[in-house]
């Protein structure tokens, strides 16, 4: 499918993580379209450890101990294909536990009032806490992108912020008024 890991890395995850990343930042909200790409996006990070070569092999715990957050990614793409999972330990059991959100925030101060509209796609676990996927998922291509650096895969790695230009801006906005 891909002539080699680099190949799989940008040519596969790179474009599905940037598009999650897109339809995040678009002001258009509806259809599912932020929960399908996070999703997508979080398959395909949590599989991606099944295509490396036997020399650089490893396993889902032993991943999860350098990145937790890839053990959430993997019960994300579970409950997205499985609707429940009942097996093992999972840190999300429901696929209703991931979910788009609109989230609306009005600030007042002596220069006026501040309104925002972002959406959002979270998860929440099971103990009750509730985490932006977009982060969990930036965590997790991090990762891939360092470790592949690491092996000589890639000659370097650029890291992707967890809060992209959009969300940057907003807030040096608020913070130079």
């Amino acid at each position: 499918m891909f002539d080699d890991l680099n190949a799989h890395f940008h040519e596969h995850l790179v474009p599905l993580y940037v598009r999650h990343r897109e339809i995040r930042e678009k002001a258009k909200a509806g259809l599912s379209r932020d929960l399908q790409a996070a999703t997508a996006t979080a398959n395909a990070l949590y599989h991606f450890r099944e295509h490396l070569p036997q020399s650089h092999a490893m396993s889902r715990a032993k991943v999860a101990a350098q990145c937790p957050d890839h053990d959430l990614v993997g019960d994300i793409a579970n409950v997205s294909k499985h609707a429940e999972l009942t097996r093992g330990v999972p840190k999300v059991s429901h696929a209703q536990s991931v979910c788009e959100i609109i989230v609306l925030t009005e600030f007042s101060d002596d220069k006026g009032i501040f309104t925002d509209a972002r959406k959002l796609v979270t998860v929440k676990l099971d103990d009750g806490t509730e985490r932006d996927v977009f982060d969990i998922l930036t965590n997790v291509i991090n990762f891939w992108g360092q470790q592949l650096a690491l092996w000589g895969v890639l000659k370097d790695y650029n890291l992707f912020p967890s809060q992209p230009g959009r969300s940057i801006q907003d807030r040096n906005a608020l913070g130079s008024r």
